[in-house]
């Protein structure tokens, strides 16, 4: 997912998807959220978790159903992140997504309503309930791959990822986000005769299905 000097969301794009953000839970008890001592419902082990809860997850370290930004911070030095932009950003992305989620003010995400929590310049790769739309995925790619090789360069990424958002700051975090994958995710191939950073189709249909974040990591990935 090389050591980067970048931040935290791709990672989330809900943070990328989601800025940045699921895992299950053996209780169906409230708990505490780590930074903010909030409750949190946790997801059902027994509930079939959706892509984006799957994706979002990874950050879940203590499985109970909510992600804090010291979740997020350690999820992105699991993946090879380092600097002081990932303490940066981290924050950031926990108050936007954990307020989507939440409905008012928080630096908690509530993994059980993560489909709250698709923000401007989300790809709709998502449906409505966070799952995975394969068909929206080979449209989209098919029309970013502008020179056919089965793999997104920096340019054709920021066009994809870019795409659906209206306002400046909603490109730059999205562009953040999404810049952050490359470096986390990438692999180094030649292009036009020289060696560019890319995401192949495999890695980005990985990223969407939920399942990047946990094979980079070298972590299991969860079974629906």
């Amino acid at each position: 997912m090389p050591r980067i000097n970048a931040s935290a969301a791709a990672i989330a794009p809900a943070a990328i998807e989601s800025p940045v953000v699921n895992a299950v839970s053996n209780s169906t008890e409230s708990v505490t959220a780590i930074d903010c001592f909030e409750g949190s419902t946790a997801i059902s082990a027994k509930a079939p978790q959706t892509a984006l809860q799957k994706h979002v997850g990874f950050f879940d370290m203590d499985s109970d159903g909510s992600v804090s930004t010291s979740e997020i911070i350690e999820g992105i030095q699991q993946l090879g992140g380092t600097g002081v932009k990932v303490y940066i950003l981290a924050p950031v992305v926990s108050f936007v997504i954990g307020t989507m989620t939440r409905g008012y003010p928080s630096f908690s995400t509530d993994l059980s309503n993560i489909k709250a929590g698709k923000h401007e310049g989300s790809s709709n790769v998502f449906d409505e309930d966070g799952n995975f739309d394969s068909g929206k995925f080979e449209e989209l790619f098919e029309k970013f791959d502008t020179n056919k090789d089965g793999m997104l360069d920096g340019v054709e990424l920021e066009n994809f990822s870019t795409r659906n958002a209206k306002t400046f700051f909603g490109r730059i975090v999205v562009k953040a986000n999404w810049n952050l994958l490359l470096k986390i995710a990438g692999e180094d191939r030649e292009v036009n005769g020289e060696t560019t950073r890319v995401l192949t189709k495999e890695r980005l249909g990985e990223f969407y299905d939920g399942s990047l974040f946990y094979k980079l990591a070298g972590r299991e990935v969860p079974v629906e």
